[in-house]
């Protein structure tokens, strides 16, 4: 009884071996594909990694390709454990957040002259002696 060979698509062949899928397809242009419905095309592992050997000169370590998948996956996993857990959060939410409060501190900052303008014109107004309280002077003056 034989087994059925695997047969993976351009994408998942770049995931599994690390390689960037422009770099790749370059390379599956000159493989041919097991299997082609429409645009999908899909490949046998063996006939890639013998094309990149003799292309590149490189011989591509599956294991090594194995190993750093499963590492970013592993990876992953933490942070969204992370997320789930409240203990990381998403950057654009932070920059959110952060934006909310520097708009809100800028305006209550603005406003202070405009809510502070009728209580310094009254305490200036009182400070005069009472002959000329009922003078207007320029503000320039005052």
């Amino acid at each position: 009884m034989s087994t059925i060979p695997k047969t993976w698509s351009p994408s998942a062949i770049a995931t599994e071996l690390g390689m960037d899928r422009r770099k790749l397809g370059l390379i599956l242009g000159r493989v041919e594909p097991i299997k082609q419905s429409g645009n999908r095309k899909e490949y046998l592992l063996v006939d890639v990694i013998e094309k990149l050997k003799k292309e590149t000169g490189q011989v591509v370590n599956l294991e090594e390709a194995r190993r750093r998948k499963l590492q970013a996956e592993a990876e992953l996993t933490e942070i969204e454990s992370a997320k789930a857990k409240g203990e990381a959060i998403a950057i654009d939410d932070v920059e959110h957040l952060m934006t909310n409060i520097i708009t809100t501190a800028k305006s209550k900052l603005l406003s202070i002259p405009t809510k502070l303008s009728p209580l310094l014109s009254a305490e200036t107004f009182l400070r005069r002696p009472p002959a000329l309280r009922f003078i207007t002077l320029p503000p320039r003056f005052c």
